[in-house]
């Protein structure tokens, strides 16, 4: 097997010698190929032209260089630089969806909040300096601290780093997801108000991006709030979804049973079922009759 400083030359040779652009995803997995050997002077040393880079491929690159061998600490340190680097050169922007891969391996690594938080300020200030976008990263700090018993400082940064909408309900979700839907839903009732639409939507958005099906499920579960029939329904479809990819079956028929109770009309659900119909048919298994009769 060719060392990387070879398959680095055989690249630049290739990329001056050619009249075809090399795509960046090519560029970027060597050079992350480089930087998890520890071989920095291979990586990352052009701006990018046309970054045809995907969110998926930084995802791979990021990871490749965390589980490089040598310390968790020098692999977290050395993927850092290899991520301000590509967002220096244009490669991609900061994303939570990047910034939450930092924060999960800090988390399995069992590593205090405060210093959570403070490898999270940092590499959130990469890049532009207009306010990004936060909410998976944040909701995960909120979570690790909230299960350690940090539920105070949990409060403290949400009240610093969360947007108005993150403040009314990201607490919310990090109960829902762990099985404490019903002090959510008596905070709401001491507050005597109802989860809006744009609080509704912000949970989905949420639980669709982490795939934690639970923090929609707890909320149609709990008889202790009503929801109108189209928030059911974003409620309900979004529960479809997560289950659905999964491949839960279990959880598609406990959907079912639950909407076949409900007092709405069920036409009022008929895109959920469809939904529901779809997965089904992915996963190559036969609605049962009863289902059926609801489309």
């Amino acid at each position: 097997m060719g060392s990387v400083a070879a398959g680095v030359s055989d690249f630049e040779a290739l990329r001056k010698t050619t009249s075809k652009q090399i795509p960046d995803w090519a560029a970027v997995k060597l050079a992350s190929v480089a930087q998890s050997k520890k071989e920095d002077r291979h990586a990352l040393q052009r701006f990018a032209r046309n970054s045809t880079i995907t969110i998926e491929q930084v995802k791979s690159a990021v990871r490749r260089i965390l589980a490089a061998d040598g310390t968790s600490s020098e692999s977290f340190e050395n993927a850092k630089q290899f991520y301000k680097r590509l967002i220096e050169y244009r490669f991609c922007p900061n994303r939570d969806a990047l910034l939450r891969i930092f924060v999960e391996n800090l988390i399995n690594r069992d590593v205090a909040t405060n210093k959570i938080l403070k490898e999270f300020n940092e590499i959130r200030a990469y890049g532009s300096k207009e306010r990004k976008t936060i909410t998976e990263a944040l909701f995960l700090i909120l979570e690790n601290a909230c299960l350690k018993g940090e539920k105070q400082l949990a409060k403290e940064v949400l009240k610093q780093l969360g947007s108005p909408l993150q403040k009314s309900c990201l607490l919310g979700c990090v109960k829902l997801a762990n099985g404490e839907g019903i002090e959510f839903f008596d905070k709401l009732k001491n507050e005597n108000r109802e989860l809006q639409k744009s609080e509704i939507d912000f949970i989905c958005k949420l639980a669709k991006s982490l795939n934690r099906e639970a923090m929609v499920i707890s909320l149609f579960e709990l008889p202790a709030h009503n929801f109108s029939s189209d928030k059911l329904v974003e409620i309900y479809g979004t529960a479809v979804e997560i289950a659905g990819k999964k491949g839960n079956k279990e959880t598609l028929e406990k959907i079912c049973g639950l909407l076949k109770n409900e007092q709405s009309e069920h036409g009022d659900f008929k895109p959920v079922f469809l939904k529901i119909k779809h997965f089904y048919k992915c996963l190559n298994i036969v609605m049962p009759e009863s289902f059926k009769s609801l489309l």
